[in-house]
């Protein structure tokens, strides 16, 4: 959504249901980045991912489980 002509804001949601695995439940998750854009070659962006919850396992298969933690971050992109 633009909020203006130099703010974006990207808001997404999902839900994942349990699949009918043992000891991995559904979950719902949320990631939001807002970006500011001074100038047509500069972005300036603060973006989370996983908002909802501090972790959360994404599979429950030994060889390819995954614990996947909430991520904040802050980043800068020059467009040329």
């Amino acid at each position: 959504m633009d909020l203006g002509s130099q703010v974006r804001l990207d808001l997404d949601a999902r839900a994942v249901d349990d699949l009918g695995q043992s000891n991995l439940g559904g979950y719902v998750e949320a990631d939001a980045r807002i970006g500011w854009r001074p100038s047509d070659t500069v972005e300036i962006y603060l973006a989370g991912n996983n908002l909802l919850h501090r972790r959360h396992v994404e599979s429950n298969d030994a060889g390819r489980a995954q614990s996947v933690e909430r991520s904040i971050y802050l980043g800068t992109r020059l467009r040329f």
